[in-house]
């Protein structure tokens, strides 16, 4: 009795998988992103005109389109982005270095695992949010506090 019901529910789905899959409707899973961006757009310029805000305290999504594109026109966005760009690989590099020697002397090294494990979780329950701004005081506005910003963001996942 049981070996027949095992072979007629094989027989079922066997013969469930061999038919021909339904046509659908092509999934528009793609346009929800670009729909999604557009609607924040659309929402972003209703606040403007209903808000009637100055255009310093929200500008209009057009306006600020209009002086992304003057300032790329310019030449003057390009050398921020090179700055940025150089601090966010430097401090990707650091931390991920920083990150995969502390994983491995932990790893291999039980009584430093032991000795630095609780220091590394409590210092990993502060926000970098709160960290940030003693950044700056310890080491200044310059390239060190930015890097050493990027450097803690990258650590910890690693």
């Amino acid at each position: 009795m049981l070996q027949e019901q095992i072979q007629t529910s094989t027989v079922l789905t066997t013969e469930a998988r061999e038919q021909p899959a339904r046509r659908s409707w092509p999934k528009a899973e793609w346009l929800v992103l670009p729909l999604g961006a557009l609607l924040l757009v659309l929402l972003w310029q209703l606040v403007v005109v209903v808000g009637d805000y100055p255009s310093f305290i929200l500008p209009a999504p057009l306006d600020v389109a209009r002086s992304f594109v003057a300032e790329v026109q310019s030449g003057r966005l390009w050398p921020h982005v090179a700055v940025t760009l150089f601090e966010t690989v430097a401090g990707f590099l650091l931390g991920f270095l920083a990150a995969t020697l502390t994983g491995y002397v932990l790893a291999k090294r039980p009584r430093a695992e032991r000795a630095l494990a609780p220091w590394l979780v409590a210092m990993q329950a502060v926000p970098i949010v709160a960290l940030a701004p003693l950044l700056v005081i310890w080491l200044g506005f310059g390239l060190a506090s930015k890097v050493a910003v990027s450097a803690l963001i990258v650590f910890f996942p690693i």
